[in-house]
């Protein structure tokens, strides 16, 4: 579903990222994908859809993604 497209674009822009001299729209974008993951995660909770079990595991695999990305961003932005 969406949540898997998100996921795998998030993770194509990290492959993308590693490879490409201007990093910073990549890394921004995957930032902002992981926000709509967030979303739609709790919206998946909300309704039931997830237990709350699976959607904790996924919000710590999110929250960590978004913690790497977030200090590659910073990095880059201190050059």
């Amino acid at each position: 579903g969406r949540i898997d497209n998100l996921a795998l674009d998030v993770y194509e822009g990290l492959v993308e990222a590693r490879y490409t001299k201007d990093k910073m729209p990549i890394l921004k974008r995957a930032n902002l994908d992981l926000e709509k993951m967030r979303l739609l995660l709790r919206l998946c909770h909300d309704e039931k859809y997830l237990d709350h079990r699976g959607f904790e595991q996924a919000i710590r695999n999110v929250d960590a993604a978004g913690r790497m990305i977030g200090g590659w961003i910073r990095e880059r932005a201190a050059k």
